[in-house]
């Protein structure tokens, strides 16, 4: 995945094949790639070194510059970058790992909650909000939890 960093990617779910990892009204979101070009531009990420720590990665937005994917109170929101903030830093910095529900893919770990890695739940609104997962266990949490690194949706 460091051969990743500096790239525009876009992060395809495994268990729904045409959903992405997104952000929209300054939530993490998994939606289904509708071909708009708000939804690619928004599935859109720079792949960073860590703001906390340079061996795990961040995902800064592509559209909002300078703004970051970070978890909150278990949930992912897209925020600001603030240098002075130690624990926004630790929030968005995540730890790639060996895909949990297939080894060719990646999963990614909190790096300030060892075992916590990205996944989704569903939403009333019908998207699937981002949620950090405590150990996924079964096999569908394992795949929830589990991401290709694809071409950017949108091309910058």
């Amino acid at each position: 995945m460091a051969h990743h960093q500096g790239l525009t990617v876009s992060l395809r779910n495994f268990s729904f094949y045409y959903h992405y990892i997104r952000h929209k009204n300054g939530e993490g979101l998994l939606e289904e790639n509708d071909g708009i070009p708000l939804t690619k531009l928004d599935s859109a990420w720079r792949i960073v070194p860590g703001l906390y720590d340079h061996h795990g990665i961040s995902f800064e937005s592509v559209n909002y510059p300078n703004h970051f994917l970070r978890h909150q109170n278990a949930f992912l929101f897209l925020h600001p970058f603030n240098p002075h903030d130690e624990l926004m830093k630790k929030d968005a910095t995540f730890f790639v790992r060996q895909g949990l529900g297939h080894p060719e893919s990646n999963s990614f770990e909190a790096s300030n909650f060892p075992g916590c890695f990205i996944s989704h739940v569903p939403h009333i609104s019908g998207s699937r909000k981002l949620k950090m997962i405590q150990s996924p266990h079964s096999e569908e949490d394992k795949r929830n939890a589990t991401f290709a690194v694809a071409q950017a949706l949108h091309h910058s």
